[in-house]
Order: C-alpha cells, then structure tokens, then sequence
C-alpha cells in the first residue's frame, strides 16, 4: 500500500491520538506522534528552522524539509522533544534514506518507549532495508499496546509476504480489516478508515466491490473528515495542502489501482499517469508503487516496452521495497 505504503509513506500528518484509526502501500506515511498543545510547554519548540520544516513537509518538499529539521536537531542534539525527529524519521523514510529512519527510530524508541508508534516506526525501517524478520518483531512489538493503529496490521503483513509466509500474511490482514471495521460500526464516515480498508483490500486482491465502495464513501467525506494535521500552522494552510494531495495524488492513485484490480487496465494507466504528474517530491517509495501498477497496466495491454521502463523505474526507486521482487521479474 504504506503507497498505499506506505501504505506510506507519508506526506501530511493524521493526528494518531483523534484517530486512533488510520501511510502505501497505499497507505501514505501518515503516523503521527501525539498532538501538541502551544500552550503546552512540553510541546515542540517553534522555531525559525523547525517552522519552514513543517512548511516544506506540507509541500511535500521531503528534501528541503529534511535539511531543516537536520539543522533543528544539529542546534538541539540534546533535545528531550520528540516531535522533529518523528518528522525527521517520516522524511528519511519517504525519500529512501532508510539506514537513516532506522537509526532515528531507535532513537525515538529511548525517548517514547511506551508508545506504539516508535516500535511501527522500527518495523517500517527494517522492512524497507530488506530485514523482514526483524520487522515482524518490531510490528508484533507495537501491536502488544492497545493504542496501536489498525494500519500496523498491513505493515506486518507485507514484512510477512516478504518472508513467503502467506497464510500470516492472511492472518494479519484478517485482523486489520476486523479493527477497520470496529472503527466504521462506530462512525461509518470516518475518512481514514474508509480510505486505508479500501487500499488494505486493493492490496490483498479481495472484495473489490466493498474496496470500491469504501473508496467512494472516503471521497465523498473527502473535505469534511478528510485528514488532519497537527504542524503547529495556519489551520487553513493546513487543509488546503492535506486537500491538495490527497485529491491529486493519493485518491487518483488508489482509483487507478482499483481499476487496474478491476481488470480495466486501459483506465488503470490513464488514471495512474494523471496521478504521477503529482507525486510528492522525493518520494521514493510512492513512487516505487505508482511506476510498479503503471508497468503492470502496460503489462495488460501487451505494451512490453512501456511495461519493463516502469517496472525498471520502480525498482530503481525503492531496490528493498515490496515491490522489487515482482518488478524485477517484469523485466525479464
């Protein structure tokens, strides 16, 4: 997914405390730390330098954004808040830095041990670096708190898929959908888990009219729950980036693969070009799942050169990723 993975990967922040629901991998990289207060002087320092971070990061400038926040924690070694390096962690991961992601969840992990989300955050790096063992650990770690989020279920199961264990695989996203579902008997309109249930499904390959479904049902509440972010900004500023990238990359992008899913493989491709012409900047594994449903597409239509350029670009992209192995078959 996490693209949906990364299902991830991402991007905007969703607020992890007001949706305990849900990143690509058609999950973008949306996990997020605890929501701060500015009255709160436990909370992020807004600065100089960590303010134009988080302006970079809702441009989706992950390179810029990077450079900042190096320099915020450069300035700040000693820091005791979190909240630049949960930023710094998403950049590196997004931009396939993910020796980087690594060593900064660990970090993350000293500071905020008794959170969920530092464990996920372990587990990502790992999975991306091609250590799929080790991030089942990491994952079944954060799935031990209560507060985990559903999406934590996906990520374990594309580290199980890398490992060839299929029937945990299943079992994983088994368990996800039951707590997306929970979720919706609650408040049937939730954004986060219409659309992250509809991009788990795509992925798993079932119930592709229900995807369809659910995926519709996120468009539609799209601007009244769609997400949020907690970047100490402009509110307004807020809104209009987290619209503008998921209207013109994350939703496009999920569309095209329901309709690649859905054997229309002609609209798949048309779907997913008009999405790339968005993706996020720097954003090496997004793009690693739009260039991979695009050679798939072209795949379909026996378009056998068009097929191995996208397939090779996917893979240049992200050469760890849980889509490298299947892109790198294509090229053959």
């Amino acid at each position: 997914m996490l693209g949906p993975a990364m299902f991830a990967l991402f991007l905007l922040l969703l607020d992890a405390c007001s949706h305990a629901p849900p990143k690509l991998t058609t999950l973008p990289w949306t996990d997020t730390p605890p929501a701060y207060n500015d009255a709160n002087t436990d909370g992020p320092v807004i600065d100089s330098p960590s303010q134009k971070a988080r302006e970079e990061y809702l441009k989706c400038d992950y390179p810029r954004a990077t450079s900042h926040l190096e320099t915020v924690l450069f300035l700040r070694p000693n820091s005791s808040d979190p909240w630049n390096r949960y930023l710094l962690y998403y950049c590196y991961l997004i931009t396939g830095r993910y020796q980087e992601a690594l060593e900064t969840a660990k970090t993350l992990i000293k500071l905020d041990a008794f959170q969920p989300l530092p464990y996920t955050q372990l587990g990502l790096a790992e999975l991306w670096l091609g250590h799929p063992d080790i991030a089942v650990q990491n994952l079944s770690r954060a799935l031990d708190f209560e507060s985990h989020l559903p999406r934590t279920h996906f990520y374990l199961a594309l580290a199980y898929a890398a490992l060839g264990q299929n029937d945990e695989r299943d079992r994983a996203l088994d368990t996800g959908v039951k707590e997306y579902e929970e979720i919706l008997k609650r408040n049937p309109d939730d954004f986060t888990a219409n659309y992250e249930l509809a991009a788990l499904l795509l992925y798993w390959n079932r119930q592709l009219g229900r995807a369809s479904g659910l995926l519709e049902k996120a468009q539609e509440n799209f601007l009244k729950d769609g997400p949020a972010g907690h970047l100490g900004l402009d509110a307004d500023a807020q809104l209009s980036a987290n619209h503008q990238l998921y209207s013109q990359y994350y939703l496009p992008l999920l569309e095209g693969i329901l309709l690649y899913r859905s054997g229309n493989a002609g609209d798949a491709v048309q779907r997913l070009l008009q999405a790339s012409l968005n993706l996020p900047s720097g954003a090496k594994a997004d793009a690693a799942e739009m260039y991979f449903y695009l050679g798939s597409g072209y795949q379909k239509l026996g378009n056998t050169a068009a097929a191995k350029n996208f397939f090779r670009e996917s893979m240049q992209n992200d050469p760890t990723g849980p889509y490298a192995k299947t892109a790198a078959q294509g090229i053959l």
